[in-house]
């Protein structure tokens, strides 16, 4: 056993490393002059199928993330007339991958195998 545990934990963790397939995409103008801007507030989603909205938990997770973020960047929060309204939105996308890697297994002629 004291042989196969330094080899368990790096396994473990690169079968973990693989499974992580999530992607951020983020879009702006990056000819946009922010520098006039000093508060914002946080806009609710009104898409019934967001993910935010599914999940209450997560929908305030990343709203406290946004203000924190933000107010580090000298931004003020306020609710009344800010001058940026962020909307945070989440979707999924499923993907399924199949890998063949050519392993046949023949086939049948009436009663008599070939390939």
């Amino acid at each position: 056993m004291k042989l196969v545990q330094p080899f368990l934990w790096p396994l473990i963790v690169l079968l973990l490393a693989s499974c992580s397939t999530i992607s951020v995409n983020t879009d702006y103008d990056p000819k946009a002059d922010f520098s006039g801007l000093k508060t914002f507030a946080i806009g609710s989603a009104t898409n019934k199928d967001d993910l935010l909205l599914q999940n209450p938990l997560i929908l305030h997770r990343v709203n406290q993330s946004i203000k924190t973020t933000m107010e580090a960047k000298g931004y003020s929060y306020i609710t009344d007339n800010p001058d940026m309204l962020i909307y945070p939105h989440a979707r999924t996308k499923e993907k399924i991958s199949v890998t063949d890697w050519g392993g046949g297994y023949g086939g049948w002629w009436g009663t008599v195998p070939y390939g």
